[in-house]
């Protein structure tokens, strides 16, 4: 006999359900988990254009390699809740 693979699917998510209300209590509320927005500048702050060129300034010494694993990494982290 096959099983579709939405039975499948349905099966591994009971099979699963213990685990994960047992390791639920044991994360952090949002509220206590840093962003990749923390570290940077503030745009409602009056001096944000400065901010930014201090950031642009630390960043001018990073390889293009290392720049783009960043950005790819906050655009992950900063949308992973929307995924």
């Amino acid at each position: 006999m096959t099983i579709d693979p939405w039975h499948a699917h349905m099966a591994m998510m009971v099979a699963l359900q213990p685990t994960v209300l047992e390791l639920l209590p044991q994360l952090r509320p949002v509220a206590d988990c840093w962003q990749p927005s923390d570290f940077l500048p503030d745009l409602a702050r009056e001096d944000w254009h400065e901010r930014v060129e201090e950031l642009r300034a630390d960043a001018a010494v990073l390889s293009d390699d290392v720049l783009v694993v960043l950005v790819g990494n906050i655009v992950t982290e900063e949308a992973l809740p929307s995924y």
